[in-house]
């Protein structure tokens, strides 16, 4: 039934749909039709896994026989086992290097970015890149259609900042004051930046008409330099770092052995180790840190626990993503199949809808 428009059914009908809808994967495109249809459907969906690229096509995974490709994602909803496979044409011969929330970060064969909306399929362009980023990270300030949308890509091991709204026709380069920068952070209306000596740094971006300004909000924290990667992550208003430790001895990939969360005082400008998350849970990874109330997602999310995927360069994908306690700083796993891949790791994605330009109603 390609073409239909379902916002046109009767409107006694949306919600006798709606009443029906049990999976996490029909919820979610229910509320992709219309502004009026996301209304009747209360949103608590929690994030879900989108698996690295698979070699098989869609009819080869279900019929075990060789057909012409498709262009199918498998995602997995966290809790479940259950693989959802999602038709996005947008993504092939492409790398997804990461996410912002709902959105995916999308570069193709001609260096071109885009944002990716899952299941909504809205993609917004962004600027070209000149060269391809190691280890980059995209993270966005609002919805990607809003005019005040702001973009910013940082790489590792670089003091750099690149800059641009959808629609520009090229990024904005500014060099922050600091060594380097090991993570970004879109927080009570501005971008915050952590060095690698721990210190944070609000960017104010202003109109864009002139340089961004930087100014120190916490002093350097010294427990930083024996993580491997730290992130910074909001929750309920806090800011937290969280400082991700792995195994040095084992060469074959990044093994995480543990982490540990810090909040920010902003009177004493001082990190504060905290050993509970207040039955919230974190979700860590490329581009991609949030913080969610697990009771809100019962029976999917654990409380006081660290989701986590891969962030070695080297395409490790499954190998070191788990659930860390951080009661009992234990660790497991939260998919139990091995999904690896260069070009497309395992990436987070936040399902939260995101109007079209049609979605009007």
């Amino acid at each position: 039934m390609a073409g239909v428009d379902w916002s046109k059914l009767p409107i006694e009908l949306w919600s006798l749909i709606g009443n029906k809808l049990d999976a996490a994967a029909d919820c979610v495109r229910f509320r992709a039709v219309s502004k009026s249809w996301r209304s009747l459907l209360p949103f608590c969906q929690p994030p879900w896994l989108m698996l690295a690229e698979s070699k098989l096509t869609l009819h080869q995974q279900l019929l075990e026989e060789t057909v012409k490709p498709c262009p199918y994602r498998a995602f997995v909803v966290v809790g479940e086992q259950h693989i959802h496979l999602l038709e996005l044409p947008e993504v092939q011969d492409s790398s997804c290097i990461g996410s912002s929330g709902t959105w995916l970060i999308i570069i193709d064969l001609e260096k071109r970015m885009h944002l990716l909306n899952p299941f909504s399929r809205v993609q917004i362009d962004l600027p070209s890149l000149t060269k391809l980023l190691w280890k980059a990270k995209v993270i966005i300030s609002s919805t990607p259609s809003s005019s005040d949308c702001i973009a910013i890509v940082i790489q590792s091991y670089s003091n750099k900042l690149a800059i641009a709204r959808p629609g520009d026709a090229f990024w904005t380069t500014v060099e922050t004051p600091l060594d380097w920068i090991q993570d970004i952070i879109f927080y009570r209306n501005q971008f915050y930046v952590l060095s690698n000596k721990g210190m944070v740094m609000v960017c104010n971006i202003g109109d864009g008409q002139q340089s961004p300004k930087f100014s120190v909000l916490s002093d350097e924290h010294e427990i930083i330099h024996g993580a491997a990667i730290n992130y910074l992550v909001e929750r309920l208003g806090e800011l937290l770092l969280v400082s991700k430790f792995v195994d040095k001895k084992d060469h074959s990939y990044m093994k995480t052995v543990r982490f540990e969360v810090y909040k920010l005082d902003f009177a004493s400008r001082k990190w504060s180790g905290l050993k509970s998350l207040g039955g919230h849970s974190l979700f860590l990874g490329l581009n991609t840190s949030v913080s969610v109330l697990a009771s809100d997602y019962s029976g999917w999310v654990k409380r006081n626990c660290i989701y986590f995927t891969d962030d070695d360069s080297r395409g490790r994908g499954s190998l070191d993503a788990g659930v860390y306690d951080l009661e009992d700083n234990s660790i497991e796993s939260h998919y139990d199949r091995t999904s690896a891949s260069l070009q497309s790791p395992l990436i987070w994605i936040v399902p939260s809808y995101v109007p079209t330009p049609h979605s009007n109603i």
